[in-house]
């Protein structure tokens, strides 16, 4: 089973704000799961997905 992980802990591993991951899934660049509660969770390969497109830039 795949990790998920909360905006809060994508800001930590990545060292950016909470703010800067919310702009990146308005954005699109970050694919998310809405949980029926409305909270949101970012699966572990979305978040090698994001990183590896943005070192190839």
């Amino acid at each position: 089973m795949e990790t998920l992980y909360t905006i809060k802990e994508i800001a930590g591993i990545l060292k950016v704000t909470s703010v800067t991951v919310q702009r990146w899934i308005k954005a699109n660049k970050l694919h998310v799961i809405r949980l029926p509660g409305g909270d949101i969770r970012i699966k572990d390969s979305e978040l090698n997905r994001l990183v590896a497109n943005n070192h190839r830039s």
